[in-house]
């Protein structure tokens, strides 16, 4: 999957329901039924992968390129928060970098970091803002040419942890790397490169642990870089389609880690499998006759406990493979 931060059609984000179903578990027998709640989403200039409030409702963000009264360029961060039926917006951050990289709020805070590209080569500004959408303080992380700086880097996660600001960063869809910065002053403190034998699809933080989605695993490390276990993928579809002059993947492959489990979905479903017996992964939700599943491709997955997970789609038809549609909600029916 790699990046989910392309430039997509500037449009206005709008949100509308269009109704319940239920969807069987198709021929797996321990796969679980889950009735589905759908949202149609206008695409912005592009989505944030969503996360989580401590209440298991999911929230993104979207962002749009707009200019303020004095025809100044900057990109407009909108928060929605998904509870129910409903799509409420809860934030406007105006963040006036040249592109934005990657959006998280800060853990047991109300501010939100934002990774902007800061003019200058290889200068990425990581900016606080409050929840009224006020900066209130501003750092910049510079890549020496040690370092070994690219401009096709991916932030994937950000975390900040005291006095430090920890995010993970993949480089030339290659490399993943977590890096480590001061969070007042922005001094360099640690980047670990995390050893990996194939391309690098996506990375997450979860519990003091970096989870890093690679072609046929997932890999577990430690905060000091160090590979901790290794969870072999199931089989699935990966492979991509011509049509006139585009080149572009069938399906997106994407994670989620909640509890004791690693969640992944393709073509075929949502697997999940235990970080604790290393039993691997087994089919959790079955989207054989899932018509989401059938005419469009996931664009992120993010799981809210053991009986609910909500799936972005983008339709199949879509050239820009990182324009999500519409958001899905799973929950597991009674019977």
């Amino acid at each position: 999957m790699g990046s989910k931060r392309k430039a997509l059609g500037l449009v206005c984000c709008t949100l509308f329901m269009t109704g319940m179903s239920l969807l069987g578990a198709g021929s797996a027998a321990k796969a679980k039924n889950f009735e589905s709640l759908e949202t149609q989403m206008a695409p912005c200039e592009y989505n944030i992968p969503m996360s989580l409030e401590k209440s298991h409702n999911v929230y993104n963000y979207h962002v749009e390129e707009t200019t303020d009264k004095q025809g100044k360029y900057y990109m407009n961060i909108i928060k929605y928060f998904y509870k129910g039926s409903k799509a409420k917006k809860i934030q406007n951050i105006a963040c006036y970098d040249e592109w934005v990289n990657c959006v998280k709020k800060i853990e047991k805070s109300n501010q939100t970091v934002v990774a902007g590209e800061a003019k200058g080569k290889g200068k990425i500004r990581f900016a606080m803002y409050n929840k009224k959408g006020k900066k209130i303080s501003s750092i910049i992380d510079t890549f020496t040419k040690k370092d070994g700086y690219t401009n096709n880097m991916e932030i994937e996660d950000i975390l900040v942890k005291g006095s430090r600001l920890y995010y993970l960063y993949i480089k030339d869809s290659k490399q993943a790397h977590l890096r480590c910065v001061n969070v007042k002053s922005g001094e360099l403190i640690d980047d670990f490169m995390l050893k990996t034998k194939n391309s690098v699809e996506e990375m997450k933080l979860y519990n003091n642990r970096i989870y890093v989605l690679t072609e046929d695993a997932v890999n577990v490390y430690s905060f000091k870089g160090k590979k901790q276990s290794s969870y072999k993928l199931p089989k699935g579809t990966n492979y991509y389609s011509k049509s006139g002059e585009y080149v572009f993947y069938n399906n997106y492959d994407d994670i989620s880690v909640s509890g004791n489990y690693i969640y992944f979905v393709n073509e075929n479903g949502v697997y999940r499998c235990s970080i604790k017996n290393k039993q691997g992964f087994k089919l959790y939700y079955d989207a054989k006759d899932d018509f989401n599943f059938g005419q469009c491709r996931v664009f992120d997955i993010c799981v809210a406990g053991k009986d609910k997970f909500y799936v972005m789609f983008v339709e199949k038809d879509n050239i820009d493979l990182n324009m999500p549609t519409k958001l899905v909600e799973y929950a597991a029916s009674a019977d």
